[in-house]
């Protein structure tokens, strides 16, 4: 085997410009790729800490719908503004399921919904969460409140985002006030509402964004009505229910069916409509008080946060698990689906870095691959007095192998130690971000990438492979080569 090493050693340095070019090339590659795929998985590490903790929740729960709803709304971009996500069915169930799966720490809900927001003369489309004060910063949170009480959000407040504050105390040139009226409004649907709250506190978030600069936190039995999460609603869509379901199941076996009654009906004079009985009807509003009043159990989402010693995997297998046993059906969201298109860019982002590393492999694989076969084509009077020698084709495998394995393992490692230092130099300064789109796509002002053990080892196998993979033509050409083949190029 020594001998093995020691030809392979000598055939690399044959030519010493051709392997120093190869191996320029997979260490820069993989420096690129290393940094690249680094940068990029931080990033995904840092939105989903700073989404979880101030936004989605691990996981999420939405209504089950043939349209996709994110916390934002309908992911079509034409008509997510004007669509109203509807509210889950079978609530009141949910909750106490929740506290009986293992895994789940905590869990809060939301009313979402898009509306346009006024003080005074300034005004602003804006993302308006109707929340559970008692439970919500509970669970995010990563959400600082600068100033106000949640109390008030039960009673007719709203908590701002000082990036929204600050443009509009910027456009009404004055400091808003505690109290200050604000006007919600949305046209959905042919209709047209409005809402008022008032100013009940201000907060930040950990990794502000331009759509997360626009969410108004607000007391949910407002944004319900806002949204018409109310009872009548409700009841409309359950008579519907009844309606459809007694049309699927009456079956008339002929139209005379329809006139078989074989008496005839006498009508004693009680029943018809008076004047004083319309007005009586109209007097009593408790009905109408009744359909128009909001549905306090309606939520748009149940944002689940998990415990940090179990999977987010194991959590959502199990909740999927126990919701179809008790026959609720809800959509399970993860965070980065609840979160729209902020965390969804990045992972296409993600995705495309992985298409340019199989372009880069691929590349890297065609130039290994012609010089492998430069370099037996060269040595083919070499290879052939091996076998005349009595070299099995063993030998033959082992030694192009070995040759392989040495330049590109080790062009590898020497670029991943590189990498390793530049990481270390990145991470003690930390990438500053000062674009706002960044700062909410990567989760934070600050990236301090490094290499993970997991990415190491993922790597080095898959150098491995690209070595196997590139070392079948060459090795096949070698064993081709006969004794016969050889010294007849010596002759000549």
């Amino acid at each position: 085997m020594m001998i093995v090493f020691c030809l392979a050693y000598r055939n690399l340095w044959r030519h010493p410009r051709r392997t120093y070019f190869i191996a320029a090339m997979i260490v820069l590659g993989s420096m690129l790729l290393s940094i690249a795929s680094s940068v990029l998985e931080e990033a995904s590490k840092g939105m989903e800490v700073s989404l979880v903790g101030s936004l989605t929740g691990h996981l999420a729960l939405g209504a089950l719908t043939e349209e996709s709803y994110g916390l934002f709304g309908s992911e079509v971009p034409i008509v997510g503004d004007y669509e109203t996500i509807p509210p889950i069915e079978g609530g009141k169930e949910i909750f106490p399921l929740l506290q009986r799966i293992p895994g789940i720490s905590s869990y809060t809900s939301i009313v979402s919904s898009f509306a346009n927001i006024s003080i005074g003369k300034f005004s602003q489309k804006s993302v308006v969460f109707g929340i559970d004060a008692a439970s919500y910063f509970s669970v995010m949170k990563d959400i600082e409140i600068l100033w106000g009480s949640p109390e008030e959000l039960n009673h007719g407040g709203a908590f701002l985002n000082e990036v929204w504050v600050k443009k509009a105390e910027s456009y009404l040139k004055r400091p808003l006030k505690s109290g200050e009226k604000i006007v919600a409004a949305v046209a959905s649907h042919g209709s047209f509402r409005l809402r008022t709250f008032h100013v009940a506190g201000i907060y930040r978030y950990k990794a502000p964004s331009e759509i997360l600069d626009r969410v108004l936190l607000a007391d949910p039995m407002l944004v319900r009505s806002l949204v018409n999460y109310t009872l009548g609603n409700k009841i409309g869509n359950q008579k519907n229910e009844l309606s459809n379901n007694i049309e699927h199941n009456s079956e008339l076996n002929s139209i005379d069916d329809i006139f078989n009654s074989a008496q005839d009906i006498v009508n004693d004079g009680n029943t018809e409509i008076t004047l004083q009985s319309v007005e009586a009807d109209l007097q009593d509003t408790s009905q109408r008080d009744e359909r128009v009043a909001a549905d306090s159990a309606a939520w748009s989402f149940i944002l689940i946060r998990k415990n940090d010693a179990i999977s987010v995997g194991t959590v959502k297998s199990e909740l999927s698990k126990r919701l179809e046993k008790n026959g609720i059906d809800v959509r399970i969201l993860d965070w980065y689906t609840a979160a729209g298109s902020n965390a969804m860019m990045l992972f296409t982002l993600k995705s495309a870095l992985n298409i340019g590393v199989l372009f880069l492999i691929s590349g890297a694989l065609m130039i290994l691959i012609n010089s492998l076969v430069i370099s037996v084509l060269e040595r083919t009077g070499e290879i052939g007095t091996l076998r005349a020698l009595g070299a099995h084709k063993v030998f033959i495998i082992r030694m192009v192998l070995v040759e392989i394995c040495i330049l590109t393992m080790g062009a590898a490692i020497i670029g991943l130690l590189l990498s390793v230092f530049v990481m270390i130099g990145i991470s003690h300064a930390g990438i500053r971000i000062s674009n706002p789109l960044l700062i909410g796509l990567f989760g934070g002002s600050s990236l301090k990438p490094h290499l993970s053990i997991m990415f190491i080892v993922a790597f080095l196998i898959g150098t491995i492979i690209t070595s196997l993979l590139s070392s079948i033509y060459p090795i096949r050409l070698a064993l081709q080569i006969s004794p016969r083949e050889a010294i007849a190029q010596g002759e000549t």
